[in-house]
């Protein structure tokens, strides 16, 4: 197994829709003169879906972090969306590229550390309950607190899955007569960040240990004897009641079981391998997080997580734990302490917390990472992951089907689904399984159902909220609303809101497209009112010889646009009879002659002297504006009926001037 099998180098959406657009941009030449021919070759592969290499994933990321803070780039790709900085940046990836890239070398930084340190993993075992409580005696008696598995639960870096061996257990006994004392913490809070730093300071110590065998039932129904490792606690008489709990007195045990944390050892002296050694033993009140065959490990590598994870430290760094792995899920604690570890939250977090993450990362979805501080991609990833949903799932469907586990899924395993809710109360003996809800210090009271309005607000979809009278006010509030629906519909009792709704939502629909072929009609109705202003405009230029002058139609427009029943009052509509005078009155239509002449048959029969009366009285407007004369253009149309021409204006006009 390679160093980076478990990373996926296939270009997410985001990123194969930006590179398909930069590519486009740069045919139509728009990517500048800088582009190297392998940015735009690696941009097709990756628009196609074709995965990156470990090294274009390092220069994608060192890429971006050089050109996105340079400001005349970044104000390129703002003000231009096809300057050569924006067709570089979509050719990279685009905003999605950066934060895969970022990803990537974040991933392959942690694989790297994964690989390097191998020998000083540390390896959690399986929780197991105390065989044997501890007493007053000197050490107290002989239990088991570890036992021969296979632990398929989670996988190991190097390839396989982790295991704790009749040769472990060997070199365990072993090696503890070179070192003869093993701390007891709690939920393995000397390996873990995140948790109160009092549960890792010792409540007791192991001091002495040796193997001994037991008969095991394995998930497949047969049975075997394994090896076990049994140790003798040393615990002071207020550790030893969180363990042993006081059933007269009606007090639970707060840890009733433990986990083993052991290490590959090295003498320091010889430098020499010792093999396996117990690091230390910690009590735990979750007796399932980690039996076999289910494990519960951390998705994101340094998150806290649950007993069962890979743990490495390289030189000078502290403990992180490594997990990438969730076993099948049976049940809704197994939900809880898989949402508590992925969102990195205290072991003891209720559920009420957990379900308040939930929520907190639903309102991050969408907003970039850079903005928010959250890479709520590698959180929905970890999830669907997690409760093995279908790759396509989008962000908010996951979301969904986290909550849907959270109301369905049986408190306990092998109780059906419909019972659920029913179940969610506390449980009457010591040794029965508690609710991942509450912290096992803090047990509800009995018979009370736990968490059971804050469950019914996350199947509504309500905002999360921390408390059952919040989340119970906000369903009495959701149920006040949907009354008074009923009664604004006017719905009958056994008339389904959601059926109504589902009517409401169709006619809305269809009043949409409705709303649109309004819209278009209004559109035409305004352009075809436009044009027959236009041509109104037009008839009064002609009534009044101004055909041409713009700024008289932009007049006449503007006070029919402003007041369109006055102006047609003021210039009303030529008469059927008018235009049809218009059409046969020759002179305003046809060619007239240049020149004033009685002999005018005969010039007519000259075609140079010919000109249209359009050329004639625009002709005329401008002789008379050289001598300072103001002529309409109707006052040039009767000249030119008169046989004016532009000549005999201007001899005119010289008479006059002299």
């Amino acid at each position: 197994m390679g160093t980076y099998d478990a990373i996926s180098f296939v270009p997410p959406r985001g990123v194969r829709a930006a590179c398909a657009r930069g590519v486009v941009l740069h045919e139509e030449g728009y990517g500048g003169d800088g582009l190297q021919p392998e940015t735009v070759a690696w941009a097709r592969r990756m628009a196609r879906g074709e995965a990156v290499s470990p090294e274009k994933a390092t220069k994608m990321n060192a890429w971006f972090a050089r050109h996105a803070v340079s400001p005349g780039e970044a104000e390129a790709r703002r003000r231009d969306k096809k300057s050569p900085a924006w067709v570089a940046w979509l050719l990279w990836g685009g905003d999605a590229g950066r934060r895969w890239a970022r990803r990537l070398v974040r991933q392959m930084a942690n694989a790297d550390k994964r690989a390097r340190s191998r020998e000083t993993a540390l390896q959690y075992g399986p929780s197991i309950a105390f065989s044997v409580l501890p007493t007053d005696a000197e050490g107290g008696p002989w239990t088991v607190i570890a036992y021969e598995a296979e632990l398929k639960g989670y996988k190991l870096q190097g390839g396989g899955h982790a295991r704790i061996t009749a040769a472990d257990i060997d070199e365990m006994v072993a090696n503890f007569a070179r070192y003869p004392k093993a701390p007891l913490v709690v939920e393995h809070a000397d390996t873990r960040e995140g948790l109160p730093a009092e549960w890792a300071e010792p409540r007791g110590h192991v001091v002495a240990l040796r193997r001994g065998t037991m008969e095991r039932t394995l998930p497949d129904g047969s049975t075997r004897t394994v090896a076990t490792l049994e140790a003798r606690l040393d615990v002071s008489p207020a550790v030893r009641l969180t363990i042993n709990g006081d059933a007269e007195n009606s007090i639970p045990p707060t840890w009733p079981s433990c986990s083993i944390t052991t290490a590959l050892g090295t003498d320091p002296e010889t430098g020499e391998s010792l093999g396996t050694v117990l690091w230390s033993v910690s009590l735990t009140a979750h007796p399932r997080l980690a039996d076999i065959p289910r494990l519960a490990a951390s998705q994101d590598p340094g998150a806290p997580g649950t007993p069962g994870e890979i743990m490495e430290r390289t030189e000078g760094t502290p403990l992180r734990e490594h997990g990438h792995y969730w076993g099948e899920i049976k049940t809704r604690g197994d939900v809880v302490a898989m949402l508590r570890a992925i969102f990195e939250l205290p072991v003891m977090a209720s559920e009420q917390e957990v379900v308040a993450g939930l929520a907190s990362v639903e309102g991050l979805i969408g907003i970039d990472e850079d903005t928010s501080g959250v890479d709520v991609d590698d959180l929905i990833g970890a999830i669907r992951r997690a409760l093995k949903l279908d790759a396509l799932k989008t962000a908010t469907e996951v979301i969904a089907a986290a909550r849907e586990a959270l109301r369905v899924m049986p408190a306990t395993e092998g109780e059906p689904p419909a019972a659920a809710e029913s179940a969610i109360t506390t449980a009457s003996k010591p040794d029965a399984e508690m609710s991942r809800g509450h912290s096992a210090a803090n047990p509800p009271k009995e018979g009370k159902p736990m968490s059971k309005f804050i469950e019914m607000a996350a199947a509504l979809k309500l905002p999360a909220v921390a408390t059952e009278e919040a989340a119970e006010a906000a369903i009495q509030s959701l149920a006040r609303d949907g009354a008074t629906v009923r009664e604004v519909l006017g719905l009958k009792p056994e008339v389904a809101v959601a059926a109504e709704l589902a009517t409401i939502t169709a006619e809305r629909t269809e009043l949409g497209k409705l709303r649109v072929e309004v819209k278009d009609l209004r559109a035409e109705a305004e352009k075809r009112a436009e044009a027959e202003l236009s041509r109104r405009v037009e008839e009064v230029l002609v009534a009044e010889g101004a055909v041409g002058d713009e700024k008289r139609a932009r007049a006449l427009a503007a006070y029919a646009r402003a007041d369109r029943a006055a102006f047609d009052r003021d210039y009303p509509a030529p008469s059927v009879q008018e235009l049809a005078q218009r059409a046969q009155d020759p002179q305003r239509t046809e060619t007239v002659t240049a020149a004033a002449s009685t002999d005018a048959a005969a010039k007519a029969a000259d075609p140079a002297a010919r000109t249209s009366v359009k050329e004639l009285t625009q002709k005329l407007v401008a002789v008379a504006a050289e001598f300072g004369e103001a002529l309409t253009t109707l006052e040039a149309l009767e000249m030119v009926q008169r046989g004016m021409t532009p000549d005999s204006l201007r001899v005119e006009l010289t008479k006059r001037a002299g």
